[in-house]
């Protein structure tokens, strides 16, 4: 069978790290079906996986890839993971919590890409300072999980110029992106 071979775009990060413009999201993916996309989607090319601890796909995600780690097919390095905390995970506990049970649920000792999936905070008022504050504490634990090496990049979805210059002025690390 005659193939062709495509050049998927690249964005390269600040970090020097690149992502590739298109990946397979996993957003309502569930169950075997989830896997099975995830096996084609390899196969057929792809190199970026997007979910989110919210999605509860990761486990069927990380036994797919493992699987495919074991045929050959692809090896951990060559793919780019990206997860995401969620509103219930945020906090400077919390979030450390959520990454180790991503790594633990995807199968693997690092992750290309940690995000906060949303800048408001579960069971608190967007215009409570306390969301501002809670933001802050989970992009510490987002920092703290790069420099452990566990993490690659960090970045933000869903933030407003408000919340991203908040972080920018309170924090050491930049994000490498803003998903929208």
């Amino acid at each position: 069978m005659d193939t062709i071979e495509h050049k998927v775009p690249i964005l390269k990060f600040s970090s020097g790290n690149a992502i590739s413009q298109i990946g397979l999201g996993t957003y309502e993916m569930k169950d075997k079906s989830c896997g099975e996309a995830v096996k084609i989607a390899i196969k057929n090319g792809y190199r970026h996986i997007d979910t989110a601890s919210i999605y509860k796909n990761e486990d069927i995600i990380g036994q797919a890839l493992k699987e495919l780690y074991a045929e050959g097919i692809v090896k951990r390095e060559d793919l780019f993971i990206t997860s995401k905390i969620s509103p219930y995970e945020q906090g400077y506990e919390k979030a450390l919590k959520a990454c180790n049970d991503i790594l633990t649920r995807l199968d693997t000792p690092y992750v290309d890409l940690i995000i906060i999936h949303w800048p408001g905070v579960s069971k608190v008022k967007n215009d409570n300072p306390k969301t501002a504050e809670t933001r802050l504490e989970t992009w510490k634990a987002l920092e703290k999980m790069k420099n452990d090496g566990k993490v690659k990049d960090i970045g933000v979805s869903n933030f407003l110029e408000r919340h991203l210059d908040h972080l920018l002025k309170n924090s050491k690390t930049p994000p490498v992106l803003n998903q929208i």
